[in-house]
């Protein structure tokens, strides 16, 4: 009797199995995911004063360093 196999049982196997790929795949995702966000936030805080350093640029620029005669 251990050999036969009703259609029932490869149904529910066919399912659980299924279901442990999903997992594999999902956990996946969210390695994948958890990893672009953690670059993100470094990246983010690479330029975290960007519009600031931008600003502060801009006004050194306008100052003139000496005297000089003007050039075109």
């Amino acid at each position: 009797m251990e050999d036969v196999i009703y259609a029932v049982h490869g149904v529910l196997d066919a399912v659980y199995i299924a279901h442990v790929a999903d997992v594999e795949f999902y956990l996946l995702v969210i390695v994948i995911f958890g990893a672009h966000v953690v670059l993100f936030l470094l990246v983010a805080g690479e330029d975290a004063e960007f519009f600031y350093v931008r600003r502060k640029e801009t006004v050194e620029d306008r100052v003139t360093e000496r005297t000089r005669a003007a050039r075109d």
